[in-house]
């Protein structure tokens, strides 16, 4: 996955991007000077130790990336509900 070094001018540090995945969205993962993103080191876990729940997280970020972030359907189905199907 290609990372991206950017620049925060206002308390100098140096902030990374990796590439996740990207579609209609791009999901990456963020962090500072330290090396470490707690993302990628659960993804790098994963690989090694469980290779199916790794499978599902990439799915998961896939999807994620396909169709955005997900939406509180529900609440907008409680103030349909609410209101009554004639108002909706």
């Amino acid at each position: 996955m290609p990372s991206w070094p950017c620049q925060d001018l206002s308390d100098e540090l140096t902030w990374k991007l990796r590439l996740i995945s990207h579609g209609l969205w791009t999901v990456l993962a963020v962090y500072a000077d330290e090396e470490r993103c707690d993302v990628l080191d659960l993804a790098t876990g994963l690989r090694r130790d469980d290779p199916g729940e790794y499978a599902r997280l990439l799915r998961a970020f896939e999807r994620l990336s396909a169709s955005g972030p997900p939406r509180n359907v529900r609440r907008r189905l409680r103030g349909r509900l609410q209101r009554g199907p004639a108002q909706a």
